[in-house]
């Protein structure tokens, strides 16, 4: 399982005095179109983790999108949402043992009849089929159930791919399978040598982001442990944030809509 955090900080300027999540790109925000590439993917929840600055504006924005909200000041905000993300997966975890205790672990008969079996067969044959569908691949879901983690997002980052976000997961999920507990506990974006977003963090290292001391810079202390990170390199134009008015520009030229600004 895999738990997908979208992130919209005060660390990054504003353009021409207005927020780069929520300036237009055609017919709709850069939050909004960052937000429809995460939830293709194959993610058991979504979170938006917002600064307080952005809170309100973000959960309009995102009105009736399948998210969930949490509000933090810029310094606590990641290990916030990582939090959260920890809470909604042990919520997960009470509820499918429930659900196995309840329906699972019945040893009468007709749990064990040949009716039942010959179901699970043919649910695994379902799977053997369509996990090979380009839908699937494409999404990452094939191999999301492989290794449980957080993947991170930036909001000002609207040209990031579902193929690429894909790619980092397969990279994530191969890691973890290949070297069982010595795989590296972080997955990270690289483009031209360019350390950025996308990144993926094992549920197994999460408490120890988490328990950083506060207003610690995150990416700066990645950078302290590259040893524990597998790079995946990625077209440069994927990693373009949105820092400044040329950046807007070029995302609106690759993208061929008109400019707002």
């Amino acid at each position: 399982m895999i738990i997908a955090i979208v992130i919209l900080d005060r660390i990054q300027p504003q353009l021409d005095n207005k927020d780069p999540y929520f300036l237009t790109l055609g017919t709709e925000t850069v939050l909004e179109r960052v937000a429809r590439t995460v939830l293709r993917g194959p993610f058991a929840g979504t979170i938006i983790a917002s600064d307080a600055a952005f809170s309100a504006r973000a959960k309009e924005t995102l009105d009736g999108f399948a998210v969930q909200h949490v509000e933090a000041a810029t310094p606590d905000l990641i290990q916030s949402a990582l939090k959260q993300a920890d809470s909604f997966r042990q919520r997960w975890k009470k509820a499918m043992a429930a659900a196995k205790a309840r329906f699972g672990d019945s040893s009468t008969a007709e749990k064990k009849s040949s009716t039942r079996k010959d179901d699970k067969t043919a649910r695994k044959e379902d799977w053997d089929k369509h996990k090979g569908d380009p839908d699937v691949k494409l999404r990452g879901l094939a191999r999301s159930f492989d290794r449980d983690g957080v993947m991170l997002f930036r909001a000002n980052q609207p040209l990031l791919t579902i193929e690429f976000q894909a790619q980092l997961i397969e990279n994530f999920a191969r890691e973890g399978v290949d070297k069982g507990s010595a795989a590296r506990p972080f997955t990270q974006a690289v483009y031209e040598g360019e350390r950025g977003y996308p990144m993926l963090i094992d549920f197994e290292n999460v408490a120890e982001v988490t328990a950083l001391p506060p207003a610690t810079d995150f990416s700066k202390w990645l950078l302290q442990h590259l040893d524990r990170v597998k790079d995946v390199n990625g077209d440069k134009a994927q990693g373009l944030q949105l820092r400044s008015d040329a950046d807007y520009r070029e995302a609106c030229l690759r993208l061929k809509v008109k400019p707002a600004l």
